[in-house]
């Protein structure tokens, strides 16, 4: 006589994980559609939150087994979507473009907190790409180009106030000192002496 006892495993890895989620179409506040491609970095650290939350042994067909990893990223995917869609359609495409590294921030802590509750930790979520439409990449374009020519024409603008100040200054030495005009002359004798025509 023998007892035979059986043990179900489940295998669940505790190192990071990443899972890349990509073409994400949303609506910016002023109604101008762009994709945006964003990845998240995350690791179990809790076991007993996460076996409560996902079923370890699920079996979904004779053919194939449930995975816990493959349920618990689900959740991640549709998840991150809510945090994200909340904060991105509340501001601008410029503001996107221009604010790219700040757009996951305010979602990232509320997606934290709701990734912990079933066992997950989330190291790092990242806006990998945006991708607007090709008008308004144009738009974006022009205005960067416009942006860089007016510092040009305003770095230009205070070069030649500053020359034309330096000239008033010089020419108001002059006129009160007749002898720099002298000497003024001089230096320039000198300059023609010394190319060695003598003329």
């Amino acid at each position: 006589f023998s007892v035979v006892t059986d043990y179900k495993v489940a295998l669940i890895p505790t190192v990071p994980q990443i899972m890349l989620i990509t073409n994400q179409e949303i609506l910016a506040s002023d109604n101008i559609a762009l994709r945006f491609s964003y990845y998240i970095r995350y690791k179990v650290t809790d076991i007993r939150k996460f076996s409560e939350e996902f079923d370890l042994f699920r079996v979904d067909s004779i053919y194939r087994k449930h995975s816990p990893m493959a349920a618990a990223e689900e959740f991640l995917h549709v998840t991150s979507q809510v945090f994200i869609r909340e904060n991105v359609i509340t501001r601008t495409a410029e503001e996107l473009n221009t604010q790219r590294g700040k757009i996951l921030e305010e979602a990232q802590a509320s997606f934290k907190e709701r990734a912990k509750e079933v066992g997950i930790e989330i190291v790092t979520l990242e806006i990998r790409d945006i991708t607007f439409p090709k008008n308004i990449q144009d738009i974006f374009s022009n205005k960067l180009v416009s942006t860089i020519r007016a510092q040009a024409d305003l770095e230009n603008a205070r070069t030649q106030v500053a020359t034309a100040r330096a000239l008033q200054n010089a020419a108001q030495m002059i006129k009160e000192h007749p002898e720099i005009k002298y000497l003024n002359w001089l230096e320039t004798v000198n300059k023609l002496a010394s190319k060695g025509s003598h003329t």
